[in-house]
């Protein structure tokens, strides 16, 4: 055998190889080798590829916590706000809103008036407005 030629195990020349010749055939050590090494790098890859999509998936999340969200809040806060201000003083009253009262009843910040109890000179100031409601409480004492 020369300096230059190649090694060649008796597998790769396509003869069958006695029992021990497979024990030290280098041709299966580095086929064993690569299929290794072909399972370690997928593996590696999907890892990767799997962390990826969990960042992607939180970016996703922080996204629509913090920008979509408040933004359709605002959208429907605008909405709620041009429908009101569109309707004229006599529904609004209808309704028991005033102007000045809009932007506090969109928000949820406005208190009824009708549950708490009013004094009598603000009565006589709204008498446009529907009476209170009757309690629960004091519907069964009626009844009875």
């Amino acid at each position: 055998m020369g300096a230059h030629e190649p090694i060649r195990s008796e597998l790769a020349r396509g003869r069958p190889a006695p029992a021990e010749w497979a024990r030290i055939d280098p041709t299966i050590y580095i086929t064993q080798a690569r299929q290794r090494q072909a399972r370690a790098m997928a593996e590696a890859i999907g890892a990767g590829w799997r962390g990826i999509r969990r960042g992607l998936a939180g970016t996703a999340a922080l996204l629509r916590r913090y920008l979509l969200e408040p933004m359709a809040k605002r959208s429907q806060r605008r909405h709620a706000l041009a429908a009101l201000v569109a309707l004229d003083d006599r529904l609004l009253a209808d309704i028991g809103l005033r102007r000045g009262d809009i932007e506090l009843a969109v928000d949820g910040r406005l208190i009824d008036r009708r549950a708490a109890p009013a004094p009598a000179a603000a009565t006589a100031a709204n008498a446009n407005r529907p009476p209170a409601p009757l309690q629960p409480d004091r519907v069964a004492d009626l009844a009875a």
